[in-house]
């Protein structure tokens, strides 16, 4: 490949994941959805890493009322590239997906996961899913796994 096209098909990729950044800002999923798998064949042909946008694309099923689309998403996902199991965000975005799911046991699972995903330590989503999981907990009276693992 040419250098002038790496340098277009990059201000390309750039494009596409400040459109899908601002689609999902504008509430606008579907089109998210769109650019992000559009960034993800473009990526592959660019770059090594391009699992940084599974995430987004999973968010923007959960955020468009499709929890159960987003889990399908990461479960096919998986199949097709087994490195993404240890992507803290990916496995804390279906973490959160599973609590609109009333699947609270899987949502605290992937908790566990992406936390040892990112050796232990707690990314600001982990701690919002954690607390998501602790106030359905609370609300029962008794505490998450996770909880009685810090006690």
């Amino acid at each position: 490949m040419r250098n002038s096209d790496k340098i277009a098909l990059k201000t390309i990729f750039e494009n596409l994941i400040n459109d899908g950044d601002n689609y999902r800002q504008d509430k606008e999923y579907e089109l998210a959805i769109k650019c992000y798998e559009d960034t993800i064949v473009l990526g592959g042909l660019l770059y090594e890493s391009i699992g940084i946008y599974y995430p987004k694309i999973i968010a923007c099923y959960r955020l468009s009322g499709k929890p159960s689309l987003a889990v399908q998403y990461y479960k096919d996902l998986i199949q097709k590239d087994a490195s993404c199991v240890t992507n803290h965000a990916l496995l804390t975005t279906v973490g959160f997906a599973y609590t609109e799911l009333n699947q609270w046991d899987l949502a605290e699972e992937y908790l566990g996961r992406a936390l040892n995903a990112n050796n232990g330590e707690f990314t600001a989503p982990m701690i919002s899913l954690k607390e998501r999981i602790d106030g359905y907990y609370g609300s029962r009276n008794r505490l998450s796994r996770s909880t009685k693992r810090m006690i």
